[in-house]
């Protein structure tokens, strides 16, 4: 079935604790690979409005600092580079812009809203030299491990899809090996 015109967006996390942030429970997490990619083609053969990866990222471009919003506009998985839907990017620029500049005298400054490409990776970028290796190859500016196979997945259901992801680590910083732990 797929597309459906104001049907709830699916929305594609690598944790729980983002998960809750997007949508309180109902979005797709704490899948990897295989499984992830049969989880993803099984919701979207039914009703949704289109697919969201949303979370946190590694950053890759030596410029971005934890905070950093990234909407991307396409998603780079080392063998393709494959486009997000550019309405439902330029809509999510738009509004993250909004809130920033009514937001722009408070604490609550954002550290720079960004769009570009983001590396997929099936396992963690997890030192300087993976990320530089990483930005190198890819010009992303940050790397995760969920969009490229939401990517993907998306492509085959024929919905659309964005990204949206905030740096945690920058480029400059190894992964905690305690957020390793995560990874099993």
């Amino acid at each position: 079935m797929g597309y459906v015109s104001g049907a709830p967006v699916v929305v594609l996390t690598g944790m729980a604790f983002e998960a809750k942030i997007a949508t309180g429970d109902e979005a797709l997490h704490g899948l990897r690979g295989d499984a992830l990619e049969r989880a993803l083609d099984q919701r979207l053969a039914q009703p949704c409005a289109g697919l969201i990866s949303f979370g946190m990222a590694g950053g890759l471009a030596p410029d971005l600092t934890p905070g950093a919003l990234i909407v991307v506009r396409a998603v780079a998985d080392g063998q393709a580079l494959m486009a997000t839907d550019s309405a439902w990017c330029d809509a999510l620029l738009q509004a993250l812009h909004q809130a920033q500049d009514r937001n722009s005298a408070g604490a609550g400054a954002l550290a720079g809203i960004f769009a570009g490409i983001v590396a997929g990776v099936d396992a963690p970028a997890a030192t300087v030299a993976d990320k530089q290796a990483l930005y190198r190859a890819t010009g992303a500016l940050a790397v995760d491990m969920e969009s490229h196979i939401g990517a993907r997945a998306a492509q085959r259901a024929g919905v659309p899809y964005a990204v949206c992801r905030v740096v945690l680590d920058p480029a400059q910083q190894a992964v905690p090996p305690a957020a390793l732990a995560a990874f099993g």
